[in-house]
């Protein structure tokens, strides 16, 4: 019978670097503690590709022990010379870390496997991931014991909108997935096959996830969304506002836990991101955007940190923090944005016609595709291939999401069609198209909370602008 161990030990050693690092895993004995902070800064950054080339290469000496990085060097200038032997040197060491690692990648399976099969590591992952991934789980459960799989792989056929609860489950290191190319699908959308768990993994989720587990991660969850939502709505808020925003989501649901303030607070910080942060100001209790310590520039107030500046914007408003319903909460906490809303709808209509295929792009206004064609693609083939739904779709959720921001941040319309981002989206198309993403733009931002407004949206505030 498989262990978690022996499916970590098939994966690639960037795979298992990446999740080493997420769960602080060390090895003092490994090598350097320099030699690892640079195979972490490799296996996280854009570089990640490198390590499999610097695997490759690290295995190709000569007689002299001599790696395959030389060029000539006569060409150069002296001192260029230093600084390309300096680069080679750099670079073989990283190499020769990289080959070590390799030969520890049981090892490295080893104490990843023991540290994900942790009670406490795993609650904390139960926790922080998606409904979707606990429902995966709990089918794969139902699976296990009925005995439906072969050595631990499970022949599974999910919806494309349901990937991402395997591959969390994989990025995670608790799954292997296995799944067809988006282009090899009718529907242009990759397909999960199947997917590989291990009965240890299983088995440690049935004794974790009772019902009363359950009920604390729906609350620990709610929590977090209502102070995700606060300082996006609002930038800083009181503990009382943001227990107000839990306590109107959670009786949708039908069931909260009874909590004092200091209770909320604790699970609050327990569920902190790099979000926001739990704040004590002035014998009040705030939960604002990350960074509240930070100091201000400013002659007349020096010394004065955001969280002073946030707090005296609030005081000064005339009206209370705008208060969503339960489905708004979840809308915007889901999302990144209201799919419900009119002018949302609207801009991700207009967004999923231009991420489409050649002919829709095309039909937009001409040369989008001369920009793939720029990048390297040499015909349609080649594109479909690359380009598929689920591109569109990930571009598309990536828009509305950047659009969204820059609207609560309180851009106007012309400020975010002259964004780099937004910008590179309306050299292509007529000018017809670019006056109607402008006028959806503008919309959008009127139907937009923003942390000004304490939460309000422009087309409800209460005062008249």
């Amino acid at each position: 019978m498989k262990r978690l161990s022996d499916v970590l030990n098939t994966r690639e050693l960037c795979d298992l670097i990446k999740i080493a690092s997420e769960q602080n895993i060390v090895f003092p004995d490994f090598n350097t503690e320099e030699e690892w902070k640079a195979i972490n800064r490799l296996s996280a950054g854009p570089d990640s590709e490198r390590i499999g080339y610097y695997l490759e290469l690290s295995y190709e000496e000569d007689d002299d022990d001599n790696y395959s990085l030389t060029d000539n060097l006569e060409e150069f200038d002296p001192e260029t010379q230093k600084t390309i032997i300096a680069f080679r040197e750099q670079e073989k060491n990283l190499m020769n870390s990289i080959r070590r690692a390799e030969d520890f990648k049981f090892v490295l399976s080893e104490k990843i496997a023991v540290r994900l099969l942790d009670k406490n590591v795993f609650e904390k992952y139960l926790i922080d991931a998606a409904d979707v991934t606990i429902d995966l789980l709990e089918h794969l459960a139902v699976m296990e014991m009925s005995s439906v799989k072969h050595d631990s792989k499970y022949d599974l056929e999910l919806p494309w909108e349901q990937n991402k609860s395997a591959d969390a489950l994989e990025t995670a290191g608790y799954a292997v997935v296995y799944s067809t190319k988006a282009w090899e699908n009718s529907d242009e959308h990759r397909h999960i096959t199947g997917i590989t768990v291990t009965s240890d993994v299983l088995k440690l989720f049935c004794d974790t996830y009772t019902s009363d587990f359950s009920m604390k991660r729906s609350n620990y969850n709610a929590i977090k969304k209502c102070c995700c939502l606060a300082v996006s709505y609002y930038e800083v808020a009181l503990l009382e506002t943001v227990m107000e925003i839990y306590h109107r989501l959670c009786e949708a649901n039908g069931v909260y836990l009874k909590m004092d303030e200091r209770d909320f607070a604790e699970i609050a910080r327990e569920q902190s991101s790099d979000f926001y942060e739990i704040v004590e100001f002035q014998g009040k209790c705030y939960v604002t955007i990350i960074g509240a310590s930070i100091g201000l520039e400013d002659i007349d107030n020096p010394g004065d940190t955001l969280i002073e500046f946030r707090v005296q914007n609030l005081e000064e408003r005339e009206f209370p923090p705008y208060i969503p319903e339960a489905e708004e909460i979840r809308e915007y906490t889901e999302n990144g944005f209201w799919p419900s809303r009119e002018s949302y709808s609207r801009l991700k209509e207009w967004l999923t016609l231009f991420y489409m295929d050649e002919k829709e792009i095309e039909n937009i206004g001409p040369g989008f595709m001369g920009m793939f064609l720029s990048m390297g693609a040499e015909d349609d083939e080649y594109f479909r291939q690359r380009y598929s739904m689920d591109d569109v779709e990930e571009n598309v959720l990536e828009k509305m999401q950047y659009i969204t921001w820059l609207c609560m941040l309180d851009y106007t319309a012309d400020e975010i069609m002259q964004d780099d981002e937004i910008e590179v989206l309306t050299i292509p198309v007529t000018e017809q198209a670019k006056e109607e993403f402008r006028n959806i733009i503008s919309e959008c931002i009127k139907n937009t909370n923003k942390p000004n407004l304490i939460g309000y949206c422009d087309s409800n505030w209460p005062i008249d602008s």
